[in-house]
């Protein structure tokens, strides 16, 4: 029909302004949400191996923002991640060292449903707007929960 359309597969974005309320957005929201509210033993449902590719909500501002910038004639869909893995146990680590909690983690069952990982192929996306994601999920993830600390403070 000489349409042009862009299509985006989100993998797994986190950051300042996410809804914390809704526990239903996110591992990192959820996870985080759990250990500020003193839960313990915070319960894991899955094994802690399982992995999601994270991207920062300023990374994906800033892919956003170069797509747009584009004329692509046609339809290309693009994966939008950073293409590693972050495993369920490391985003607990983050979240725990950054707030100096350790509280008892318990893995079990699943989440009807759940995939056990996704990560972004991210080379036609490179390729198009020579953009490679810039926040680390250690650095993404401390600076979230300092974040979401201040705002639960105030």
């Amino acid at each position: 029909y000489g349409i042009d359309a862009t299509c985006l597969r989100l993998f797994t974005i986190y950051g300042p302004g996410q809804n914390m309320s809704n526990l239903r957005q996110g591992m990192v929201s959820i996870f985080l949400e759990l250990i500020m509210s003193g839960q313990d033993p915070v319960v894991v449902h899955g094994s802690l191996d399982r992995f999601r590719d994270l991207l920062h909500i300023d990374d994906l501002l800033e892919i956003l923002s170069r797509l747009l910038d584009l004329d692509l004639d046609g339809y290309h869909t693009f994966n939008v991640g950073t293409g590693q893995k972050t495993t369920v146990r490391e985003i607990i680590q983050i979240i725990c060292k950054t707030l100096n909690m350790q509280p008892t983690i318990s893995s079990k069952g699943n989440t009807l449903g759940d995939f056990f990982g996704a990560q972004a192929d991210m080379n036609k996306l490179t390729d198009v707007i020579n953009y490679i994601p810039r926040i680390s999920a250690r650095n993404g993830i401390t600076s979230y929960v300092k974040w979401y600390r201040d705002i639960r403070e105030s």
